[in-house]
């Protein structure tokens, strides 16, 4: 695990040293993501905020809770001063599906372009939920 913080945020939210964490591809920015095992053998993704972006934890947080009633998010299960663990929803992108089988991700690409008009109606008239960096 890449940060002491994430690792004891980890073993408060799981149980001491009974989870397993494999580093997973990231984003474009500084944090990092995990795919972490728990004892019970659910698959969980935690996201890791080292120092440089931790204030930003808050931002996500707020813009998760404005979307969740409009589209189709994540769970949030924890979150702490520099990390978030969140409901594993797998690790195949839309790309990756194109890639691979276009006929089978046309209807999902169908659906996540239906979902942008949802995102429309998230957050209070005139309300930023994500503004621009």
């Amino acid at each position: 695990m890449s940060a002491c913080i994430a690792s004891a945020d980890l073993d408060r939210w799981l149980g001491a040293d009974s989870w397993t964490a494999t580093r997973i591809a990231g984003d474009a920015s500084v944090r990092e993501y995990f795919r972490v095992l728990a004892p019970d053998g659910a698959s969980h993704v935690l996201a890791y905020y080292p120092d440089s972006v931790s204030g930003s934890i808050g931002r996500f947080l707020s813009a998760h809770d404005a979307l969740k009633d409009h589209v189709p998010l994540p769970a949030v299960l924890e979150s702490g001063e520099s990390s978030v663990l969140q409901q594993d929803v797998g690790d195949i992108s839309l790309t990756s599906l194109l890639e691979r089988n276009r006929a089978e991700a046309l209807p999902f690409y169908r659906h996540a372009v239906g979902l942008l008009a949802h995102l429309d109606r998230a957050g209070e008239p005139g309300e930023e939920i994500n503004p621009p960096f």
